[in-house]
């Protein structure tokens, strides 16, 4: 299961575990091409790590709990 957490007031880090692995970057290019897919307005960009994406946004035209929950939709979640 992902974990999600506020980066203050524009940031969002999507958490896939804290192990560098194959399937954890499978799982990592799967989330990124949700995300491209979903055209979500307000999202600015993402930065995708070893175990994690940074994603931001723009909190006036998405609230953190919006993003947040369809972030942890069946869409996105593993």
């Amino acid at each position: 299961m992902i974990e999600i957490k506020s980066l203050g007031d524009v940031a969002i880090q999507v958490s896939f575990g804290n192990q560098i692995n194959e399937e954890i970057q499978r799982e990592i290019q799967r989330f990124i091409t949700g995300l491209k897919k979903a055209k979500i307005k307000g999202i600015i960009e993402w930065v995708p790590a070893y175990c994690t994406v940074v994603i931001y946004y723009q909190p006036e035209v998405i609230s953190y709990h919006v993003l947040e929950k369809i972030l942890k939709s069946n869409l996105f979640c593993r």
